[in-house]
């Protein structure tokens, strides 16, 4: 099973004709990040290329992309064709809010 900013699950199951089975899965969340590139200028950049970790986005026409990311220390490359390469490390960690208190 995989949500977008879930972790993904999966288990193996043996059943037999007849078996029932009621799963009740509860997915550990990701960190959702932004990313803005913008030039020098404060303008943003279309189609820059962010990636860490194997993965990789692209920037919209607003300059800006969201990722699905582990939490951690995380080294994102930002490139693009017109600009020199830039990498920056940032550190996430995930802040859970109660959503009611008893």
């Amino acid at each position: 099973m995989d949500a977008y900013c879930y972790h993904p699950w999966s288990s193996d199951l043996t059943l037999q004709p007849g078996d029932e089975i009621s799963l009740n899965i509860v997915l550990d969340e990701r960190a959702l990040l932004t990313v803005n590139v913008t030039n020098s200028s404060g303008e943003p950049v279309e189609d820059a290329v962010i990636s860490f970790a194997g993965m990789e986005g692209y920037t919209g026409e607003d300059g800006s992309v969201k990722l699905a990311v582990e939490t951690g220390e995380l080294n994102l490359q930002v490139s693009h064709p017109l600009y020199a390469p830039e990498t920056r490390t940032i550190r996430l960690l995930m802040v859970k809010t109660p959503s009611a208190l008893n």
